[in-house]
């Protein structure tokens, strides 16, 4: 069995020191031995305790603070054009040396109408699995490997 860390940061505090405080988390459980960390994602309408938005970019900051592997748990998939979600995605674990694994869910519905992102008219599910197989094939296009 593996052990990781999940680093929670919220919207209701500055976030440099957040983030400051959680590579300074992230060096401890790595001394632990803790295997990854992980990061969620919200879309607050008020400032809240509880995570952030855009995650991507907070890993992104943290993959050159720490060797551990580095995940989303869960990245909300509404929030997001696909395209673009795949091009930031493969960035980013560009930045971590391979060790960027990204984590879904659906999100709220709302998320759709407020970020951009969306369901096109398509039910959740079929909007899901569309969105897993265009990340796929930019990633294929991109890279020649499938994802």
């Amino acid at each position: 069995m593996r052990l990781g860390v999940a680093i929670d940061l919220g919207s209701a505090a500055a976030t440099r020191p957040q983030v400051d405080r959680a590579a300074r988390l992230l060096e401890t459980a790595e001394a632990n031995g803790l295997s990854s960390a992980w990061l969620g994602e919200s879309y607050h309408v008020r400032p809240e305790p509880f995570h952030l938005p855009a995650a991507l970019i907070v890993l992104a900051h943290l993959a050159g603070r720490t060797d551990l592997p580095l995940g989303t748990a869960v990245l909300l998939a509404r929030a997001y054009e696909p395209r673009r979600l795949a091009y930031e995605a493969a960035l980013l674990d560009q930045l971590c040396t391979g060790r960027f694994t990204l984590g879904l869910a659906l999100g709220n519905a709302d998320l759709a109408e407020r970020l951009g992102g969306g369901t096109d008219g398509r039910s959740p599910g079929e909007w899901f699995a569309a969105l897993v197989a265009a990340l796929r094939e930019t990633w294929s296009a991109s890279t020649g490997t499938g994802g």
